[in-house]
């Protein structure tokens, strides 16, 4: 059974346009190799997943947003509690492994300054 503070609640997630937009409109850009995070301050933790239409395949792009939740909800206890996030899988990141989304998505984490 999952550890209650491991799962991905409804509230903690960014589902509506309105909402990605409001953290694209007022947040920081941060882009690496595979990934790239949008993020600004805001009262609670929340996160939205996004992968463009640039990438064929609903397969591809859903499974790169799998591994992206995966290594979100591995990580989040050690993300800073005020903060909206945004992580959209860039093109180059069809293909590659959990290992590598994650070495990419830290190295962001750590360059934008939203670790505790």
């Amino acid at each position: 059974m999952k550890n209650e503070r491991e799962t991905l609640r409804r509230w903690e997630r960014i589902k509506k346009e309105r909402e990605f937009d409001e953290v694209f409109k007022t947040g920081k850009f941060y882009s690496g190799s595979l990934v790239s995070l949008v993020y600004r301050t805001h009262s609670g933790r929340r996160v939205g997943f996004a992968v463009g239409k640039g990438i064929k395949g609903a397969v591809i792009r859903n499974r790169l947003k799998r591994l992206l939740r995966e290594i979100y909800r591995k990580k989040k206890e050690e993300l800073k509690m005020d903060v909206e996030i945004i992580l959209i899988a860039r093109e180059s990141a069809v293909g590659k492994g959990y290992q590598e989304l994650k070495k990419d998505l830290e190295a962001l984490f750590l360059r934008a300054g939203i670790l505790k």
